[in-house]
């Protein structure tokens, strides 16, 4: 089978999901190509002359829309079965009942999507493929249930990084992403593991690690291979594990030795463990502090983590000479301004290196967005999530009456956050309807993140990037 994914990237990490499938159906027979809308200057003529039986499209709320268009087009002009998976497809399966989507495929797909792969090549039937919401000639629909989780994690393959990289801007990335882990055991409310822990209850253990050696294997592939300068460890919660930790720890600085970067959490911070990964070659560290308000953070977001733990745990990084990325969100339900600029003051405190601030966006599926929805705090009959907005863009749909306040905020936090003797001209900025200047400075934050923060592409990549934005967006519209 000739399968096709089609993915629209926003400088953002690389797709392993696309890529960890592409590696199971190439070693099961099957063909697989790989095309980014972004960077793709006729992608409709490119996936014309490919001619897949299957496409293949990994979908966020933002992107739904999109890709069901970019789908209906390419309906129109050729013949393929159409495959949506991804968060918004686990979330919303009933996308199946439009018009032109084959196949919605929920949780972990890749022995879902190889059976489909191979049931399709053999002309067998399709309809009761565990995890997929399907859609036979005749436009019935079948709804499956999910298969048990993949609870050994070393028998997938590794991502096929080669699938991504016939673009220079992922070859220019020097960067490897890899997940030793998946499943998160905590309950924050704006995320969305608690969803599938519920999905998948009874149907195996949710937290699941790969073994020591599965990790060293892929990783001295990466450094043979590619040109990989910094690993990024993608876990929700690398340190989540301490006995898996030390473990791995000798094996990473005798065999790999190359700085690297990681997700974890403030409550399981001490000097043991930083130390651990300061030893290994770790340059920056990310965690969440969300909210400064500590009623908000503990009551809505179900973090029960102090303003003391997170200043604590900074101190204990910084006196290790790691770097801190912070992710902050703002105009959550029932936050008002002075409650936002409590997370401002928060993140001048702990002297974040990096603070990356979000508008928190009320996703289909997590609690977070019911709590907003049965507090009024959010309208869901509309459809917020349009092409043109993305987690990073500074509008909110969430209602307060300080919402222009905040989302001015939200476009000065970088500057604010590292210098704190600016803070009294912001609090005079966000009362002024500059609206222009405040979308440049968010362009000009969001560039800074993008290219010495958290993906780290060249500056060549980057400035290709946005240079090039207005005539591939001719050539989308035409």
């Amino acid at each position: 089978m000739k399968i096709l994914f089609i993915y629209k990237s926003d400088l953002n990490a690389v797709p392993l999901g696309i890529m960890t499938l592409s590696s199971i159906l190439m070693a099961n027979g099957h063909q697989t190509e790989f095309i980014d809308t972004k960077f793709e200057r006729n992608y409709i003529k490119k996936t014309k002359e490919y001619s897949p039986d299957i496409i293949g499209y990994s979908i966020v709320s933002f992107t739904w829309s999109y890709f069901r268009n970019l789908n209906t087009k390419l309906k129109n002009k050729i013949s393929f079965f159409s495959v949506f998976g991804g968060v918004h497809a686990s979330i919303k399966p009933e996308i199946i009942y439009n018009k032109d989507v084959d196949a919605v495929c929920i949780g972990e797909g890749e022995y879902a999507f190889l059976e489909l792969a191979n049931k399709i090549s053999k002309k067998l039937d399709i309809t009761r493929i565990q995890n997929f919401w399907i859609k036979d000639k005749n436009g019935e629909i079948f709804k499956n249930e999910l298969r048990e989780l993949c609870n050994n994690l070393d028998i997938l393959p590794f991502p096929n990084y080669k699938i991504i990289f016939k673009y220079n801007f992922y070859r220019r990335l020097d960067t490897y992403y890899i997940m030793t882990s998946r499943g998160c055991p905590y309950e924050c409310t704006y995320c969305i593991n608690h969803f599938y822990k519920q999905i998948y209850k009874g149907k195996g253990k949710y937290i699941r690690r790969r073994s020591t050696q599965s990790v060293i294997n892929e990783l001295e592939f990466a450094v043979k291979e590619f040109n990989t300068k910094l690993i990024i460890f993608n876990d929700d919660i690398f340190t989540l594990d301490n006995i898996w930790l030390e473990k791995f720890a000798p094996l990473y600085r005798e065999r790999i030795n190359k700085p690297f970067e990681a997700y974890t959490r403030v409550d399981g911070i001490d000097e043991k463990t930083i130390s651990i990964l300061s030893d290994m070659g770790c340059i920056a560290i990310y965690f969440g502090i969300e909210s400064g308000n500590q009623s908000i953070r503990k009551k809505i977001l179900k973090r029960n983590i102090s303003d003391h733990q997170i200043i604590s745990a900074t101190e204990i990084i910084k006196k290790f000479k790691i770097k801190t990325l912070a992710f902050s969100m703002l105009n959550l339900p029932s936050e008002g301004i002075e409650d936002a600029l409590e997370t401002l003051y928060l993140n001048q405190r702990a002297k974040i290196d990096y603070p990356l601030c979000f508008i928190f966006q009320p996703f289909p599926g997590i609690e977070l967005t019911t709590y907003a929805i049965e507090n009024s705090y959010y309208n869901e009959s509309v459809d917020n999530f349009k092409d043109k907005h993305s987690l990073v863009a500074g509008e909110s749909f969430i209602s307060s009456k300080d919402k222009n306040k905040i989302q001015r905020l939200h476009s000065l936090f970088i500057i604010a956050s590292k210098n704190p003797k600016s803070t009294k001209i912001i609090k005079v900025l966000i009362i002024l309807p500059f609206k222009p200047i405040y979308r440049l400075i968010l362009f000009i934050s969001r560039l800074y993140i993008l290219t010495f923060v958290m993906y780290r592409p060249s500056l060549k990549a980057v400035l290709f990037y946005y240079v090039t934005a207005p005539f591939r967006l001719f050539i989308n519209i035409k």
